[in-house]
C-alpha cells in the first residue's frame, strides 16, 4: 500500500469533505456567515486528518469506523444519563465531534481501495443510529434538569417514528440506493 504523509492525507480529506459539504448540503466553507460551523468542521477535519494517518498503518477498515461511530454517539448519549457535570462535558464533546468517523470512513474506504456497497449502506445506517443516539441524548439531558417525564415520552415518539418513517427506507433500499449509484464498486 502507498505511503501517505500527514499533510498529503490532510489536503485530501479537507479537499473531499469541503467539496461534499458544499455538494449534499450547499454550505460554503470558505463563508464567514456561519463562523461557529466553519470552526467546528476545521476541528473535526484537523482531528480526522490525524486519525486517518493513524488508520493507515493499521489493519482498521472502514467499516469499523463506520460502527465506532456509532458507539461513540451512544456513548455519548450514556454520559448525560449518568447526570454529572464532568460526563456531561465528556457528552457534549462527543457530540460536537460526531462528524470524525464520518469524515475519516470514506476517506479510508476510498484509499485503502475498500469500498463496497455493503460499507455504503453501513455508512447510510451509522448515520441513522447516530441521529437517534443525539435524540436519546438530548432528551436525557433535558429531562436531567427538568425531571419532567414528557421528555422521554417524546423521545421514543421520535425514536418510533424515525424507525417507521417509510421515506427512509424508501429512499435508502439497496434498489435505489446501490444499483444506480455508479461508484460504487462490487
Amino acid at each position: 500500500m502507498k505511503k501517505f504523509t500527514l499533510m498529503k492525507l490532510r489536503k485530501y480529506l479537507f479537499k473531499r469533505n469541503i467539496k461534499r459539504l458544499k455538494d449534499e448540503f450547499g454550505w460554503d466553507y470558505n463563508s464567514n456567515l456561519n463562523l461557529y460551523r466553519k470552526i467546528k468542521t476545521k476541528f473535526n477535519l484537523e482531528l480526522s486528518s490525524l486519525i486517518l494517518y493513524a488508520m493507515m498503518n493499521f489493519n482498521i477498515t472502514a467499516n469499523q469506523v463506520s460502527l465506532f461511530g456509532v458507539f461513540w454517539i451512544f456513548f455519548g448519549s450514556f454520559t448525560f444519563f449518568l447526570n454529572q457535570t464532568e460526563l456531561i462535558y465528556l457528552g457534549i464533546f462527543i457530540f460536537f465531534t460526531k462528524s470524525i468517523s464520518d469524515f475519516v470512513d470514506g476517506a479510508l474506504a476510498y484509499l485503502k481501495k475498500e469500498n463496497s456497497k455493503e460499507g455504503y449502506e453501513i455508512d447510510l445506517w451509522s448515520g441513522d443510529a447516530c441521529k437517534i443516539g443525539l435524540l436519546i441524548g438530548f432528551h436525557i439531558y433535558i429531562f436531567n434538569i427538568s425531571q419532567d417525564h414528557s421528555y422521554l415520552i417524546i423521545c421514543i415518539i421520535l425514536i418510533v417514528m424515525n424507525l417507521i418513517d417509510p421515506r427512509l427506507h424508501l429512499s435508502k433500499t439497496k434498489f435505489d440506493r446501490t444499483v444506480f449509484n455508479k461508484k460504487l464498486i462490487k
